[in-house]
């Protein structure tokens, strides 16, 4: 079992508390309400299945805009540490989020080969100029 407690609620200096709202537009909040925490519209793309090692990968939104800017973790989990996440990526907007998880999943993929790729309508760029992907954790040194 895989634990997501990377929504998790944590202290956030006032400043920086941002929300993601339902039309996408990103806004800075006074106080981020406790059912925001854990709502699932805060995970924006994720792969739980058919990637190298039985890796998952989340990209979700931190609630927080970091000193870079940056408002989205992209993570991975092993199967065997559930609930321990590594931070892989970090994107300052929602599609940047979504176009390097897509670049990650087409890297780390072992399924079926016509559903590596994100879908064509979504029109994320593969391979994403100015962005590498990172070394799969359990890669042979």
């Amino acid at each position: 079992m895989f634990l997501y407690n990377f929504l998790d609620p944590r202290p956030i200096a006032p400043e920086r508390q941002r929300m993601l709202m339902p039309d996408d537009r990103i806004v800075t909040v006074d106080v981020i309400p406790e059912w925001y925490w854990l709502t699932a519209e805060r995970i924006v793309a994720h792969v739980e299945s058919f990637m190298k090692g039985d890796i998952m990968v989340f990209s979700y939104f931190t609630c927080e805009e970091e000193d870079d800017g940056t408002l989205f973790h992209t993570v991975y989990s092993l199967p065997d540490a559930p609930g321990e996440w590594t931070v892989i990526a970090r994107s300052r907007t929602l599609r940047e989020a979504q176009e390097k998880q897509a670049n990650i999943r087409a890297a780390w993929w072992i399924g079926a080969d016509d559903q590596r790729l994100p879908n064509p309508e979504d029109d994320f760029q593969v391979p994403l100029l100015g962005f590498t992907v990172p070394r799969h954790p359990l890669a042979p040194d």
